[in-house]
């Protein structure tokens, strides 16, 4: 087919000089099937564009000798149309399409497209690849993807209207045309070798090893094949016909759509080149239009020749092959091959004992094939990572990479051999240059020392970090993976390099930043990250994701920290008496003089428990039971009571109580040096929970849930905070974690705390009590140990029930 620049009759389309097109054979005639000739004209779209800019020419058809379409058509008394398509080829002389149709008059159905093409159901796949060719100026048809919409009859002849006249297609162009007009006299002389179309944005494809669309629905869902797709197309001339330098018409058919930029590269038979940018990111090409790039005296350079790049390696010296404890090359063997004029072939001669003798492996054609035979089968290039066909041919820059394949000749080349990698560029200009790769198989390959690691024992159950330095192993491969014994993940340790070559991994805890219910910031750590007590760690050594060394280790001084008395099993209601009602005073010790200032059962206390008047008493404040599920266990059960004058709540805490008259002193602390960081408290309680139903001393609440609270502190204080209470009251002595930084006596390192609000009978049940830290604290030495097990101090109905354990 011919395309020209004004609307053209069929019966005119002899006259014009032969269309480049890749049909040429003449149609079979299966069978007794007859001979028929139809009509096809294109439709000529009025508002076609002939200049990329915009401007307005038509852009027409007309066809010629060996055009051919495809039919596909349903015979009467069928819906079913043909399975393949019937090839009709235009013949000129009868200004028609001939073709073969088997006989039969009634209901016939027609579908057409050209090029004529083999079918998948009712989807033509037509050649649109990334190398064109063109005769002199004239537009190849090859490419240029035509649909006519669906002709029906129902009382026709075959081939005919139901009027008998011979049936015509009204075929619909489904692409874009850009064409690159260049004249002028400036290089007069020179003949165009070829024109290169790149896609400036890789993404934005031009080509591929076909074009697929439907041609039952106009070409509805139109694509790129997934196969040999490439954003450039080289447009190639035959020398006896191709175009002057100065008088050159270039055609591309591509996808309608936006493209960000377009360069048009004109070759020479003299190895110049003259380049054109176009920029078009607004109005997208629509299909059946034509876009015109006129060019006036086109500026010609000599174009430069294939060139290397080699990024830190001088590619003329003799490369060593080392390789790392994973057999990978210990530095990159890419190198980028820069083809201004676009790359026309692309090998590689290999020059090796062991590639050529023992694998099979001589030549390379990255150009032009996907893999290679081998001794041992076929190779395919992907497997290399090398880049191959439609990532070479016509990029005016591809990386050679063989860093996979440098390694494989450890596998069999002797000691001290080379090996060369002969690389052949020639461009679309036909300027050839060879560079040369050598590598060297060391004189001798020892094995590298295996990697090591050791636990340098220094855990610091405190800040909760612990280092282990790593031998034998490079920073940027090597990956530290640690896990609590039982844990179902690994965590990430921190490598640093260290100036004698080892690297130090450093496992620490993470923490999350939170407000809490009063607003203030705490730190919650992840009880996954870090090194804690009463735990063993695995690690693992992982290089290039490749597992090298593991072991395990325990902290020293692991056995973490144990509340005093913490089963309640050595103290009886008549301790806790002889502990609260007396008037001894115990002076407030150091962590180190603690046993010998505070004598046995003194970690413990519990208000006024040996209160006793003729006004009431409060002897069942705190006593000594046991409990369902608790075998061999004793627990402190708490219970209010109301002593007339006043009314107590239950409560256990650490520290000391005093009396005064009828006021009493809550000294709330104990001395505790830690040898590990506390997360948690855990204890086991039962509770019997209801509702308010008695009150006294001006309570702020007179109804609602009866709930009791368990709360745990670590501080540091110069001496325990009294609490005032009894027949009168210090509210300025009352105090909250939760919702204090600090007292007088000192720091509120961290916290926990939580409200029981509903019954649990029948059995104890666990609980752990998460300890929160105070903003820029958690770095802190803990002294002292502040926990607190109580009914609240406002009056509650009856007793709960808490063990701490």
């Amino acid at each position: 087919m011919k395309n020209v620049f004004k609307a053209l009759s069929i019966a005119a389309a002899a006259l014009f000089a032969g269309c480049n097109s890749d049909e040429t054979s003449a149609p079979a005639t299966p069978g007794n099937d007859a001979l028929v000739k139809i009509h096809a004209e294109t439709v000529v779209n009025k508002d076609s564009r002939a200049n990329i800019e915009v401007n307005g020419t038509t852009f027409s058809g007309s066809w010629e000798d060996g055009d051919a379409m495809g039919v596909l058509f349903s015979v009467p008394g069928s819906s079913e149309f043909s399975a393949e398509p019937r090839r009709f080829v235009f013949n000129s002389n009868e200004f028609a399409f001939e073709g073969e149709l088997p006989a039969g008059t009634g209901d016939w159905q027609y579908l057409a497209f050209y090029p004529h093409a083999a079918l998948s159901g009712k989807t033509a796949a037509i050649p649109f690849g990334n190398l064109r060719t063109q005769l002199g100026n004239a537009y190849n048809c090859a490419s240029d993807a035509l649909v006519a919409e669906m002709l029906s009859f129902s009382n026709a002849e075959r081939g005919k209207t139901d009027e008998g006249e011979p049936i015509k297609f009204r075929l619909n162009r489904l692409t874009s045309i850009l064409n690159l007009s260049v004249k002028g006299d400036g290089n007069a002389g020179e003949k165009v070798r070829s024109v290169l179309l790149t896609s400036t944005n890789a993404e934005q494809l031009l080509s591929a090893q076909s074009l697929d669309f439907d041609i039952s629905n106009m070409g509805a869902g139109m694509v790129l094949n997934a196969d040999g797709r490439s954003n450039v197309i080289a447009l190639t001339f035959d020398p006896a016909t191709a175009p002057a330098a100065s008088d050159l018409e270039a055609y591309f058919n591509v996808l309608p759509g936006n493209y960000d930029g377009l360069t048009f590269d004109v070759i020479t038979d003299a190895q110049r080149m003259g380049t054109v940018n176009v920029t078009r990111s607004e109005q997208p090409f629509e299909a059946g239009k034509l876009y015109q790039k006129e060019i006036a005296d086109m500026a010609f350079a000599k174009a430069a020749a294939p060139s290397f790049d080699w990024p830190g390696e001088d590619p003329d010296e003799v490369h060593e092959i080392t390789v790392d404890e994973n057999n990978a090359l210990t530095y990159s063997a890419a190198i980028t091959i820069d083809a201004p004029a676009g790359i026309a072939a692309l090998s590689v001669n290999a020059t090796s004992d062991f590639l050529n003798n023992m694998m099979g492996i001589t030549v390379m054609d990255l150009f032009n094939d996907e893999g290679i035979q081998s001794a041992f089968g076929e190779i395919l290039f992907k497997t290399l990572e090398l880049n191959c066909t439609t990532q070479v041919q016509y990029k005016k820059s591809t990386v050679f990479d063989i860093t996979t394949l440098v390694p494989m000749i450890l596998e069999g080349g002797a000691a001290g051999t080379l090996h060369t990698f002969e690389i052949h560029v020639t461009d679309l200009a036909g300027q050839e240059t060879i560079q040369s790769l050598v590598f060297k198989v060391p004189e001798s390959t020892p094995d590298p020392d295996p990697a090591e690691v050791v636990y340098n024992n220094d855990a610091n159950l405190w800040t909760n970090t612990a280092t282990l330095t790593i031998s034998n192993a490079a920073l940027t491969t090597s990956v530290l993976e640690y896990q609590a014994e039982g844990a179902s993940g690994w965590q990430t340790a921190a490598l640093t390099a260290n100036e004698n070559g080892t690297l130090t991994a450093t496992i620490a805890p993470t923490w999350t930043q939170k407000q809490n219910e009063a607003d203030l910031t705490i730190h919650v750590i992840d009880p996954e990250t870090g090194v804690f007590a009463q735990k063993a760690y695995k690690y693992q050594l992982l290089v290039n994701k490749v597992k090298v060394a593991e072991g395990t280790f325990t902290p020293a001084n692991n056995g973490g920290d144990l509340i005093p008395n913490a089963g309640m099993e050595s103290w009886s209601t008549k301790t806790m008496k002889t502990m609260i009602g007396g008037t001894k005073t115990i002076p407030y010790p150091s962590a180190a003089n603690y046993e010998s200032a505070t004598g046995d059962n003194m970690f413990w206390d519990s208000g006024n428990n040996a209160y006793s008047t003729s006004l009431g008493k409060t002897d069942k404040l705190c006593t000594k039971s046991t409990y369902t599920g608790m075998v061999g266990s004793s627990c402190a059960q708490l219970a209010a009571q109301n002593a007339v004058i006043a009314f107590a709540a239950g409560n256990l805490y650490t520290g000391d109580f005093s009396m005064d008259g009828s006021v009493g002193y809550a000294k709330f602390g104990q001395p505790y040096t830690y040898t590990a960081r506390p997360a948690a408290l855990q204890l086991k309680y039962a509770a019997e929970i209801g509702n308010i139903d008695k009150t006294a001393n001006d309570p702020p609440v007179t109804s609602g849930i009866d709930k009791a609270r368990i709360f745990v502190c670590i501080v540091e204080w110069s001496d325990r905070h009294a609490v005032q209470s009894g027949t009168t009251i210090d509210k300025s002595t009352f105090w909250d974690p939760a919702t204090t930084t600090s007292l007088n006596e000192g720091k509120i390192i961290g916290y926990g705390s939580t409200y029981i609000e509903q019954p649990q009978t029948g059995t104890m049940v666990d609980l752990k009590l998460p300890i929160v830290l105070r903003k820029d604290r958690y770095a802190s030495v803990g002294q002292l140990y502040a926990g607190n097990l109580h009914r609240d101090q406002l009056p509650r109905r009856l007793s709960d029930r808490l063990h701490h354990q």
